[in-house]
């Protein structure tokens, strides 16, 4: 029961994050709007409606879109951002570590970079992928997830079109 109210409450905190920043910037526009419809309805999934949030908070610039979908004990968080270079691409470079059930890879899928985080001991984590770089901004797809196997994970998040996200964020990093 204690580690159900761990992952539980683990997950309610992205949700809690994405909620706040939202609420923190609800009188702007969003350049994030455009990015919301690349977050897709999952077949047999139940999706939240999208978030989009956009900040500058000492330089750095952040513009994101955050969907939340749950089916059964099984939850996903699908985020797309934009933000400045200094958050760091360290991650990308390829590598392969494992401990234990916990695996962390990085590598290369239909052209894109992808780091993939996975606990096998509760089947939750996240895959980065990196959709563009610029001088002053990266941009990646995130999905942080809980209730699915590493070969699941990667399966749904090949469900979002990468390529589209890609050409998406271009315009946003100009």
């Amino acid at each position: 029961m204690k580690e159900k109210v761990v992952k539980s409450s683990r997950f309610s905190l992205i949700k809690l994050v994405a909620v706040v920043f939202v609420f923190c910037a609800a009188n702007s526009v969003f350049a994030g709007d455009s990015l919301k419809g690349l977050l897709i309805n999952l077949k047999g999934w139940q999706g939240e409606d999208a978030q989009t949030m956009s900040m500058d908070m000492n330089g750095v610039k952040m513009t994101n879109a955050v969907r939340t979908y749950e089916k059964g004990g099984k939850t996903i968080a699908a985020t797309i951002m934009v933000t400045s270079r200094q958050m760091g691409m360290a991650s990308f470079q390829q590598m392969s570590m494992t401990q234990g059930n916990i695996k962390i890879e990085s590598k290369e899928i239909n052209g894109f970079k992808v780091l993939n985080t996975h606990d096998g001991n509760e089947n939750s984590g996240s895959l980065t992928v990196l959709l563009g770089e610029s001088q002053n901004n990266s941009a990646i797809f995130s999905m942080a997830y809980e209730g699915l196997s590493n070969k699941d994970n990667l399966s749904m998040a090949k469900k979002f079109d990468w390529k589209a996200m890609k050409k998406a964020v271009k315009k946003l990093m100009k």
